[in-house]
């Protein structure tokens, strides 16, 4: 039996994909905690005490990003320090981000033109973070399960070229996986989903990814079925 446990603000994507499994003839359950005896937990933006899959790590997107840099993935430029955001800010557009987010929440975004005092005197969300600019006209997810790439898309509309429509070219599709793969391992994850640019730079690994694309579900409920085998 598989239990995916899920954080409550995360229900839609777990419920769907217990429906998926149950659909493939698998034993599944939707649960807020884990009953302690199912043969295989995954953790869905939560943390879970006893064996799971992402049951006990750190889900804060900077120390995600320190990791990563630490670990020679290359990530976007991010800082805790509001006086090296200002300083970017006198040169490209500056990002405000939660510690904890998930879907694009938690973000506010400064351009040069707004000045220093609209970033120094912006209400500063929990575990406030800043990230800088970094051109590119793509952003990709690759959904990481165990060290495979089970699922790749672009991203579309950037949220960094609607801003600015810089072009930084794009590496290839197999660079980009490799990258994800190695951001997965370098943060210790069991399963990720990695927005990442096209230019080959990490933006954050997501512990509760949206499968609300066919054939995303599809290799998410392949996955499990290979790790049950």
């Amino acid at each position: 039996m598989i239990e995916i446990v899920y954080a409550l603000e995360h229900k839609e994507s777990p419920r769907d994909l217990v429906k998926s499994l149950k659909e493939e003839g698998i034993d599944a359950k939707l649960l807020r905690e884990p009953s302690g005896t199912a043969n295989l937990v995954i953790a869905w933006g939560k943390n879970v005490s006893g064996p799971a899959m992402n049951g006990d790590i750190n889900r804060d997107k900077y120390s995600q990003l320190v990791k990563m840099r630490d670990a020679g993935v290359s990530v976007i430029e991010a800082t805790k320090s509001l006086d090296e955001a200002l300083e970017w800010l006198t040169q490209c557009p500056v990002f405000m981000r939660e510690g904890y987010h998930e879907r694009g929440n938690g973000l506010t975004v400064f351009l040069p033109e707004q000045g220093h005092s609209a970033l120094c005197y912006a209400q500063k969300p929990s575990g406030v973070y800043y990230t800088k600019f970094s051109p590119s006209t793509e952003e990709w997810r690759f959904h990481i399960f165990e060290g495979l790439s089970i699922a790749a898309f672009v991203k579309q509309p950037c949220e960094r070229t609607r801003i600015e429509n810089l072009g930084a070219g794009s590496l290839s599709v197999d660079v980009l996986r490799a990258t994800a793969k190695a951001a997965v391992a370098a943060v210790g994850y069991d399963f990720g989903a990695v927005d990442i640019l096209g230019s080959g730079k990490v933006l954050e690994i997501n512990t509760a990814p949206a499968l609300d694309r066919e054939f995303v579900m599809d290799g998410w409920v392949k996955a499990i079925k290979g790790k049950l085998r």
